[in-house]
Parts: structure tokens; C-alpha cells; sequence
């Protein structure tokens, strides 16, 4: 799967309305509540919410 099909389909895990995410260099950002989540050297998103910053 291409790239910009990943960010098509790729949307925030700790927004209920599952906003798109937008992908810079190092990180997916959310549209909504602005959670960044990293991108490995490899890659892959690590799209994990931390419970220490829910609100």
C-alpha cells in the first residue's frame, strides 16, 4: 500500500470522530485535537494514545 493511501485512511485514535491525521517528517498530527504521534525510523505510525494526557 502506497504512502498517501495510508494517510487517506489513517485518523485519530482518540477522537471519537476520527479526524484525518496530517504527516509531516517525524509525525502524524491530528486535525482536531492536535496529538502528535510519532513515525519510527521504519515507518510505522505509532498511533497509541497516552492515558497520562487524556483530559
Amino acid at each position: 500500500m502506497s504512502d498517501q493511501k495510508i494517510d487517506e485512511i489513517l485518523a485519530c485514535p482518540a477522537c471519537a470522530e476520527r479526524p484525518k491525521l496530517i504527516r509531516n517528517d517525524s509525525c502524524y498530527t491530528c486535525s482536531k485535537c492536535k496529538r502528535e504521534y510519532p513515525i519510527a525510523e521504519n515507518g510505522i505510525a505509532k498511533l497509541l494514545v497516552d492515558p497520562e494526557h487524556e483530559s
